[in-house]
């Protein structure tokens, strides 16, 4: 069994501004209305989860993998790199037993579930406490009389247009490792290095397509990115899964 670790790292300039909510909201200050703060991390930094990149991602490179299976490309049929088996062993916590029941998988109580992780792992992306932010100020209109709420003022924070951070991504490659176990019997492959390296250049030719945003009210445009210059490294390699701890 050979494994092959890869790190891309993409730069990214916002185009626009990005608000990522989190959980501390302050709720109305002497009536000045509720703060919805950005994401924070235990340093009280400003910060992406590595889970909001991943889902924006994924769900764009499944857009644009249907685009491409529509249009009879090689790659997304039976054997190619982002065939419907190789895409699950790609992106894993997808699979057909997925959210079944013990009973209808015909699987004992203590039988472990047939899941593949995912070969890429999306890091985090924290700024310093210091970092600029801006502010917007809203209000909620009431449905019935089409004016302001009592209580609904609110203001987001913002990482300001122009801000700049790495998107990054790691990821391992499998090849030539047996499933022999009968524990594993359900779960996909792993992924190939082939198709690892493939996605990860996938990847980074959707986000070149200026038709990703991230962060939340991206319908009024907001969380659009710009990519610079990424950069993909391979980071190690080794045939003798016996010297790896």
């Amino acid at each position: 069994m050979t494994f092959t670790r890869y790190e891309l790292t993409i730069p990214i300039e916002l185009s626009s501004e990005l608000h990522i909510g989190g959980v501390d909201a302050v709720p109305d200050r002497d009536g000045e209305g509720t703060v919805i703060r950005f994401c924070r991390n235990g340093l009280k930094e400003p910060t992406i989860p590595g889970r909001s990149i991943r889902g924006v991602v994924r769900a764009a490179c499944d857009v644009a993998r249907q685009a491409l299976k529509d249009a009879g490309d090689p790659a997304t049929q039976a054997g190619g790199a982002f065939s419907k088996e190789n895409w699950i062993s790609l992106w894993g916590d997808d699979t057909l037993d997925t959210g079944k029941s013990v009973r209808d998988r015909g699987l004992r109580s203590d039988d472990s579930l047939p899941i593949r992780q995912s070969a890429l792992t999306f890091h985090a992306v924290s700024f310093h406490a210091d970092q600029p932010m801006t502010t917007r100020h809203g209000v909620g209109i009431d449905r019935t009389t089409g004016a302001a709420s009592d209580g609904a003022l609110y203001e987001h924070e913002f990482l300001p247009r122009g801000t700049r951070f790495n998107i990054r991504i790691t990821a391992e490659g499998r090849d030539a490792e047996k499933m022999e176990n009968e524990q594993s019997e359900g779960i996909p492959a792993p992924a190939s290095s082939g198709a690892v390296k493939k996605l990860l250049e996938f990847i980074v030719d959707v986000l070149k397509s200026d038709t990703v945003s991230l962060g939340g009210r991206t319908g009024s445009g907001q969380g659009r990115i710009h990519v610079i210059e990424p950069k993909l490294r391979r980071l190690s390699g080794t045939t003798d899964a016996g010297t790896l701890t």
